[in-house]
This record gives structure tokens, sequence and C-alpha cells, in this order.
């Protein structure tokens, strides 16, 4: 079995997921905020994860119906309104609400601590303690909470940052009748975590809310993410990413000697080392790879797509897939030699994850071939080929 070798990015080193993601091992439970006002529901606190068996992000295969239960019921419930939770097929996480309970004989809500526990079947539980508080005094610090603090690299896809206000003693509480509060988050590392975003915080309307926009992944590293509001204290929290999927890209033979006119083929092998191929519902392109003329070689086609398969939706952990691309030349190509770049994507339901090079260098002689001339076949139709 092939495995994907650490990613070093400036003085971080992060390792890639390992195991096989396509088997989701445990749960984690979050919760953001830890810690509320009592009052009525709390849309989206509790946040379950899927981990592979190093405790990395994996996605589901199947969809997966959590149990959700709350030790305290004296203190809340989970709320029964969204039920069933499920974390569906290509998702990581769920997102989870908790509902207050209201006592009748003191005309107040409940507070105190109760454990919140996540199960599925299959899969190693999870819990997580919340705590319920009376509301703070005034407004002096900005909290932030990453539910998911290793997040996987995928361009662009919503990964939870959640903003809280506390009063001088750490306490959460609302800002006053008219108090406008924006915080905008700024991040240490852009090519990693995406800046931008903020918080709002209107009046008496709220005490805690998710950031504004997209939580973007571009690269495998770390990235501090900070709010600031004037007038109160800011507050940072480190978020890592790391590959969703790793593959690696071959292409033989390297070395293609022709003379003008006759044909080319190379074959591409692509290798799934970590992540899982089904992530889109369309295994067939799990992997899609497309060679590019980018020596200008006159004759040749600019492009070509191919959708590289063998990548099926199984538990294997290294399937192997293959593009053959054919084509003839021009009897008008230039002698010299050229350089073809082959770039394979690996896609999931996030987007993209990852970006892996071949190349072939051709040589158009005006000497015998250095290699038997293939057959003659049309040139390929983008998004086609053999396997």
């Amino acid at each position: 079995m092939l495995a994907a070798s650490v990613v070093a990015v400036g003085s971080v080193v992060v390792p890639p997921a390992t195991g096989d993601p396509s088997k989701p091992s445990k749960l984690l439970v979050t919760l953001a905020p830890g810690t509320v006002i009592a009052e009525g529901v709390h849309e989206h606190i509790i946040l379950v994860s899927l981990q592979d068996a190093s405790g990395n992000p994996a996605y589901a295969t199947s969809d997966i119906t959590l149990e959700m239960n709350s030790s305290d019921p004296a203190v809340g419930t989970i709320y029964t309104g969204y039920a069933p939770y499920m974390i569906r097929k290509g998702e990581t996480f769920k997102a989870v609400t908790f509902a207050g309970v209201y006592i009748s004989s003191t005309s107040r809500r409940a507070t105190g601590q109760t454990w919140i526990t996540a199960s599925a079947p299959g899969l190693t539980s999870n819990r997580a303690l919340l705590t319920v508080v009376e509301k703070g005094g005034a407004v002096a610090k900005l909290k932030l909470y990453a539910p998911i603090p290793t997040i996987l690299v995928n361009g662009n896809y919503w990964w939870p940052i959640v903003g809280q206000l506390l009063d001088s003693r750490g306490v959460p509480t609302y800002p006053t009748v008219g108090q406008i509060i924006t915080a905008p988050l700024s991040s240490s590392n852009t090519s990693v975590i995406a800046g931008g975003g903020s918080f709002g915080f209107y009046g008496s309307g709220a005490y805690f809310n998710y950031v504004s926009g997209n939580v973007r992944s571009l690269a495998p590293g770390q990235a501090n993410i900070t709010a600031s509001a004037t007038g109160l204290t800011a507050d940072s929290i480190t978020i890592t990413s790391i590959p969703a999927g790793d593959f690696s890209l071959s292409a033989s033979p390297q070395n293609i000697r022709i003379k003008p006119g006759e044909n080319i083929e190379f074959t591409v092998t692509a290798t799934l080392l970590s992540g899982t191929a089904d992530m889109t519902g369309f295994p067939n392109w799990a992997v899609q790879v497309w060679w590019e003329n980018n020596s200008g070689i006159t004759g040749l086609p600019t492009r070509g797509v191919y959708a590289v398969r063998g990548f099926p939706a199984s538990n294997t952990v290294t399937p192997t897939g293959t593009a053959t691309f054919r084509f003839a030349t021009d009897s008008n190509v230039p002698p010299g030699t050229y350089t073809i770049t082959i770039t394979g994507l690996y896609r999931n339901s996030g987007g993209l994850s990852a970006t892996r090079k071949a190349t072939v260098t051709l040589t158009i002689a005006t000497s015998a071939a250095a290699q038997p001339a293939a057959t003659v076949t049309p040139r390929p139709t983008p998004g086609s080929g053999e396997f």
C-alpha cells in the first residue's frame, strides 16, 4: 500500500490524511460556543464531525444517522424539530441544535452543565460538556471557536467559525439595545486560509454568530484567524488544513521520438494515495487528467481532456486508473525537442483538493523514430479516452 508523504509548509509540518477516509471510524463532538446563556433554542451550537482512525476529518461514504443525547435533561435536551440529524454522503459534519428548559416554578430557564453525546452504528461515540449560565454584564471581549480545528483542503467550502460576545469575566452576554458590533476576520496565512468575512451583532438580537462568507481552505498548513472590534479585546484561533486526498501521477514512456506525421501515444497512470474517490457521486471523474501542448508545437492539438477511471467507490485504499493519449501529428511539425505537461486534478464534494503534474519529452526528428509508430487513430474528443 502506498502512503502520502508529509507536506511541509514553511516551518509547519502537516501530515496528510492517513488510514482510509472512506471508512470513518469515530465521531467528534465540539461545541461552538461551549457556554451559552440560559434561554430557549440554541441553533446549531453542537458540531458532530467524522474522523478517520488517525483523528483526521473523513467523508461519509453513505448517509449516517446520528443518535444525540443530553445527560441532564433538566438542563437541556437535543432539539427534535430538526431531527433526524444526519451526516449525508459526501459530508464531514452535521450541526445539531440544543433546547434549553423552562422551569415554571421559578419562571426562569435552567442553568447547569450537561454532557452532549453523539453515536452512530459502527463508529466510536464522543461527547462534550455544555455549560448553561445566566447572561453576563457589558460586552468587553470577543471569543472565537473553531469547532472543526483541522479541516480539509477543498478550495471553497463552508467550514464553521463562531464568534461570541463576553463580558469582562468571560461570561456570555448580549449587546445593548441599539449597539452595533462588527468584528472583521483576518488570516495570518492567506495562502492557507483566505481572510475576509466578519461577525455582526446588532442590538440585543444575538450574542454568538457564524462568520459571514465561506471559510476557504486553499492549501495545507496553518493559519491564525483573528477577530477584532473597536473597544473589545480581540481573540485568535489556529486552524490546520490538511490534504483531502492525494495521488501520484506518472506518464509512460517519458521520452518519445518520432518523425513528422507519425503518431504519438503515451499512458498516464494516477494512483490514489489517500482519500476517497466517490466524493461527488461521479466516481469516474474522481481524477481528471489533461495534457497541454505548452511548447506550442505546430500540428498538435492544443489540449486534450480525459477522466481517469479505476477509482471506484469501494473500500480499496490505493486504486489505480490509467488514460491512454493517442493522436497524430501533422507532416509540417518542425524538428526539435518539446515538453508536454500532463496535469491531474483530484476533486471532492468541496471542490479542488490536489493537483499533480507529469511530463513527457517529445522529440521530433528528421531521422527514423526511436520507437515504433502507433497505429493511426483519430484525434480524441475532449472528455473521452481509452481505459
